[in-house]
Parts: C-alpha cells; sequence; structure tokens
C-alpha cells in the first residue's frame, strides 16, 4: 500500500516512539473501517449493491489503518497534556445560506483527495494542476479524485452545511477545490492550517482541528470527516474516521459516510450517537491506561535506579573509608615507622657519642696520669 508522506512520517513516528507494528492483526471484531464500524451491513442500501460493491473491503488497508488509528491514540494523550500551550485558532464564521443547523466537515488530502508529487509516470494528464508553495514557487502536482464524492456531498449537503477544514496551506487547498468544484457549488466554506490549533510534542508541530471555532455552530451539532483521528484530537466524539485514499477505482467510502450522516441527522447531539458508533473514547481510554502504567513504569525504573545509584554510593563510601582508613593506618605505621627510625638513629647517634666521650675521656686521664708521673719523677 502507498502511504502518503505525511502518514509515513506518522507511522515511523509511533513505530520507534511505541515499538509496535502497524500490521499487527485484529483480536477483536470492533474495526474502524467505516463500512464496517457504521454497522449497515444488513441495511438495505448496503444489500443493493452488487455483490462485487460488497466485497471490496481490503482487509489488510482495514488491518493497517486500525492499529494506525489506535496507535494515533498514544499520541493524542500526550497531545491533550499539552493543550493548555497550544496556539487557539480566532473564531469563525460560516456562510450558511441553506439555514442549517448542523455542520459536516471534510479534509481534504486523502479523504476527498490525493495530491501526487511526483508526476513523471502519471498518466490522467487532464488532473494535472498547478500550485503555489509556500515559498512561493509554483508546481505541478496529479491530482487522485475519490470516486462518488459529488454524489455524497450532495446527499450531505441536504441536511449539513458542508465544510472543508485542512491543514494545508490555502495556497494549495484553494487550487485543489477550484479544480475540483470550479463552480464553488459545496466548498465554499474553506478553513486552512491557520485556522488550526498548533500544538508542539517532541519538536514537532501538529495541526489540530477545532470545533469550537465556529460562531453559530454548537459542537454537539458537528460531525468531522478525517483519515487521521490526530487531525480531531481534542474532539474525538466529533470525528469519523475514514480509510485514507489514494487512488483505487472502486473506492465506497464516500457512499458509507453519506449514509452514515443521514441516519444521524435527527439525534439532538450529534456527539452522543457517534461516540456509541465510532468507539475512540474506549481506545483512547486503553492508550491512556497504558500510558499511565508506562509512566509508572518508567518511576519504578527511577526509583530503583535511584536506588541503586544510593546503594552504589555508600558502597563507594564505604569502600572509600576502608581505603581511608587503610591509608590512615599506613600513614600511622609510615610516621610511628619514621619515629622509631628517628629515635633509633637518636640512640645510635647517642651511643656512638657515648662512646667517642669514654675514648677521649680515657685518653685524657692517661694522659693527665702521665703528666704527673713525670712531675713526680723531675721533683
Amino acid at each position: 500500500m502507498n502511504y502518503s508522506l505525511n502518514q509515513q512520517n506518522d507511522f515511523e513516528q509511533i513505530k520507534f516512539k511505541y515499538k509496535k507494528s502497524i500490521t499487527k492483526p485484529i483480536k477483536n471484531n470492533s474495526t474502524l473501517s467505516t463500512n464496517n464500524i457504521f454497522k449497515i451491513l444488513n441495511t438495505p442500501f448496503f444489500n443493493s449493491l452488487e455483490d462485487e460493491a460488497k466485497s471490496m473491503t481490503n482487509t489488510i488497508e482495514i488491518q493497517n489503518f486500525y492499529e494506525y488509528t489506535k496507535n494515533c491514540m498514544r499520541i493524542i494523550v500526550e497531545l491533550k497534556e499539552n493543550k493548555t500551550k497550544a496556539s487557539i485558532p480566532n473564531k469563525v464564521k460560516i456562510l450558511n445560506p441553506d439555514k442549517n443547523e448542523k455542520l459536516a466537515i471534510f479534509d481534504l488530502d486523502e479523504t476527498l483527495i490525493h495530491g501526487v508529487v511526483n508526476i513523471k509516470n502519471y498518466k490522467n494528464e487532464k488532473n494535472i494542476i498547478s500550485v503555489i508553495t509556500p515559498s512561493k514557487k509554483i508546481a505541478k502536482i496529479g491530482v487522485n479524485i475519490r470516486p462518488n464524492w459529488e454524489k455524497a456531498i450532495k446527499r450531505i449537503k441536504k441536511l449539513y452545511t458542508i465544510v472543508i477544514y485542512t491543514a494545508s496551506h490555502s495556497s494549495y487547498a484553494d487550487a485543489v477545490l477550484n479544480f475540483l468544484d470550479p463552480e464553488n457549488k459545496y466548498f465554499y466554506n474553506r478553513l486552512y492550517r491557520s485556522n488550526c490549533i498548533v500544538v508542539k510534542l517532541n519538536g514537532k508541530d501538529f495541526y489540530i482541528k477545532d470545533m469550537n471555532i465556529f460562531e453559530d455552530f454548537d459542537p454537539k451539532n458537528i460531525l468531522i470527516v478525517d483519515n487521521s483521528v490526530m487531525a480531531f484530537a481534542y474532539d474525538l466524539d466529533n470525528g469519523i474516521p475514514i480509510l485514507p485514499y489514494y487512488d483505487a477505482e472502486k473506492d465506497l467510502e464516500l457512499l458509507f459516510v453519506a449514509y452514515y450522516f443521514e441516519s444521524l441527522y435527527h439525534y439532538d447531539d450529534l456527539r452522543i450517537i457517534n461516540k456509541e458508533y465510532m468507539k475512540l473514547d474506549y481506545y483512547l481510554n486503553q492508550a491512556i491506561e497504558e500510558y499511565k502504567n508506562e509512566i509508572e513504569e518508567e518511576e519504578n525504573n527511577d526509583i530503583n535506579d535511584n536506588f541503586i545509584k544510593k546503594e552504589n554510593k555508600l558502597n563507594c563510601d564505604k569502600n572509600n573509608s576502608e581505603k581511608n582508613l587503610k591509608k590512615r593506618n599506613s600513614m600511622k605505621n609510615l610516621l610511628f615507622g619514621k619515629k622509631e627510625n628517628s629515635i633509633k638513629k637518636s640512640k645510635r647517634r647517642h651511643s656512638v657519642f657515648v662512646e667517642q666521650y669514654e675514648i677521649d675521656f680515657n685518653l685524657l686521664r692517661h694522659k693527665f696520669s702521665k703528666d704527673e708521673e713525670e712531675k713526680k719523677n723531675s721533683g
């Protein structure tokens, strides 16, 4: 499967940080695939589809997306902890000519389209457009458009006001949307990266879409469709994860999304029923528990490390004390030995002096006796 550059980076970040495989087999029947979790497989809508259409679901893709989404929850836990440090965007007023009470928000990249940067072998020339990059350069990209987008948007627009909310720059997003909807019938409400909450985490900027940014719409009347749950990290109950789109010609996800929007429309608080279907809070709570366990494990490891360090220090101090004691004893012995040597030397010097004195005294006495004897003889 081909992934966008951003999602590849997310995968690598998650795999590196949490040491988990993103293709780990599903352990239960709950998946985050749009067509499974919506519980519409036994409805007349689904049964009316051709058998070929019913078998379109790519199991491997669902497994990858399930694991990707579940593991994203680990990052969301940390994003929530850093919310107080986030940069909050200004409120916006949405055009609502049909006076709808409810809002349907759609992401752009990998939700409605997929932008192909390398167009060297791009076959669909009519879908190549020019975009202005953030550095003000003109670049050409290919636009893969998700099947059934217009059919689905038309149905949803009857009940909801449509908003495009992307983390892309406006120059890029406008070029794509003007190509997708040249008459501006559907996507006249557009929000961009500048309208996102910016959160710094581990040296990286995360752009999160804010359900409280709309002046005339209560969050309870808002649903957002995005291929990444991190895009609505602070409003999980409003979120509808959708399988990422790249180039599948028979993709049906947007038809399921349209049906889902129609099914939920009559609920007073869309968040309550959406939460029941999506179960994102379940995965978030799992991630929180795992995160807490990791923190406790780290703290216990820190405590053990500190204990070991203190124990090592005590042993080191003890060894040092023993060494110092030996050193002191050695010094004492050395000094005592020097003192004894000094005494011995002193005694030896004294003995030599006495001996020399006795010799000198005897010589003098002998000389005196001789002198006396000579005097007598002369007298």
